[in-house]
């Protein structure tokens, strides 16, 4: 399996990047569909989130400096960014080490927020639009569900999760220290998705009383807004509304900033001074960053984030975290190993295809040279020649299962060699090479085989 991921997060990339190469979920089926129908793109899938962009494609080539340029061309192309300005932000993961990353991502070992549970679904959906768009096939499949079993058991037998904090309780911590109590504050939600509904759902939770949505289609801003015991507003009244608000969150998924600085002046003057409190949490980002730059406006974009869910983690205990990455190498050794074990396996069909061929082509041969026998001797003969055949195969094929296992738990990159692949070239085994093996095989044998091995006696003077 040529396995490759190239992909940047938050650990490296600046919003300001990410959000260039960030795709909403209306065009996902759009985006597979562009980078499946690419030269050499077997399988593909793709994982957009606020916090990531992430490759995922089986390859036709098995050169990983080829796949990387082939998928940073990609992204490029596809999202009209020149490669300059992302590609020192991007990181390359290939076979092995590509499958063990989505497997930490999956567990919430590579968010933003430690532990989160918000990106297993996201790691299903990429999943689920994949197959949707017929772009994910018999590895990438697999390798997804891998990925959601790992996390699973991440959740369900470590404490990973428990006192982490999630994107709203992290804006909700921001929040109560710029106003105390938020029995009192007036809350605006941008956005009816799902981001703006977990976020609002804190708020709620943390005293806030009044909340007012808006959202491009009314009827969803409806539905939030009596979820939340709030109530919704047009979305081109959102401005005026700005005028009272205490605490804006906002998750839209507008290509451009839907508050600018330029907009925002002339309502400040009508607050007179009243603190504004502003969390962005969307990529591309809703709010123009230098509004951050005004008097009693405080601005948090979801890289701000980060501090307050570090120093949510501080007395999370360790052991949760070591017992998590434990889990997350067991799953990935046995997927692996399957995948591995799986590959060998049309080489050792073939083998023994091979070598049972060839015994029972020398029994026709010799059957013919041989004068009147019993069937009872036939079939002992018979039955030798066969068993030879399946012990000449069968410490290859015991060895070739072995290093599958061994490969995969061993650290690191995968060997510089398979014994697979060997096994193709010393035995003949690659599928081109089949019919030339059958035309071999069909022509006339000068000598029988056991000619070939002893100069003993003519074979036609065997005693039985």
């Amino acid at each position: 399996m040529n396995l490759a991921l190239v992909g940047l997060s938050h650990h490296h990339a600046p919003i300001e990047v990410r959000e260039k190469l960030s795709c909403p979920d209306h065009m996902l089926g759009s985006a597979l569909q562009a980078l499946h129908a690419r030269q050499g793109v077997r399988e593909a899938a793709l994982l957009f989130t606020c916090n990531r962009t992430e490759i995922y494609a089986v390859l036709d080539t098995v050169d990983p400096d080829s796949a990387f340029a082939a998928l940073r061309s990609h992204l490029s192309a596809y999202h009209n960014v020149p490669e300059p300005l992302f590609s020192p932000y991007l990181y390359f993961k290939s076979r092995d080490e590509a499958a063990r990353h989505l497997a930490r991502v999956a567990s919430g070992l590579d968010s933003l927020v430690l532990g989160e549970t918000q990106i297993l679904g996201q790691v299903r959906n990429a999943l689920r639009a994949a197959q949707q768009a017929g772009a994910a096939g018999r590895d990438l499949i697999p390798l997804f569900e891998h990925a959601l079993t790992c996390g699973k058991r991440v959740q369900t037998e470590t404490t990973l999760r428990q006192g982490s904090l999630s994107i709203g309780t992290a804006a909700v911590d921001l929040a109560t220290r710029i106003f105390g109590d938020l029995t009192d504050a007036r809350a605006l939600i941008l956005g009816a998705g799902k981001m703006s509904e977990l976020t609002a759902n804190d708020l709620v939770s943390s005293g806030v009383k009044f909340v007012l949505v808006a959202n491009r289609t009314y009827e969803k801003a409806v539905e939030l807004a009596e979820r939340l015991g709030g109530k919704a507003i047009q979305y081109d009244a959102f401005p005026e509304n700005l005028v009272t608000a205490d605490i804006v969150i906002s998750s839209t998924a507008a290509p451009h900033p839907i508050v600018t600085r330029e907009m925002l002046q002339p309502i400040l003057r009508k607050r007179k001074g009243k603190p504004l409190f502003l969390i962005d949490i969307a990529v591309p980002r809703d709010i123009e960053a230098a509004v951050g730059d005004i008097d009693n406006v405080f601005l948090y974009n979801i890289d701000d984030l980060q501090e307050v869910a570090a120093e949510g983690a501080k007395g999370r205990a360790e052991r949760a975290q070591t017992q998590a990455e434990s889990i997350a190498d067991e799953e990935t050794t046995r997927f692996l190993a399957r995948i591995r074990t799986r590959s060998v396996t049309p080489v050792l069909a073939r083998l023994r295809s091979q070598a049972g061929k060839a015994a029972n082509d020398r029994l026709a041969v010799l059957r013919s040279r041989l004068g009147p026998i019993s069937d009872r001797d036939w079939e002992i003969i018979a039955v030798q020649f066969r068993s030879l055949a399946d012990e000449m195969v069968l410490a290859p094929t015991l060895r070739l299962k072995r290093e599958a296992v061994e490969a995969s738990a061993a650290a690191g990159d995968a060997p510089q060699y398979e014994l697979a692949d060997a096994a193709r070239e010393l035995f003949g085994l690659a599928e081109e090479a089949q019919p030339l093996l059958e035309d071999r095989a069909a022509q006339p044998v000068a000598r029988p085989i056991v000619e070939d091995a002893v100069t003993l006696e003519p074979l036609q003077e065997v005693k039985l």
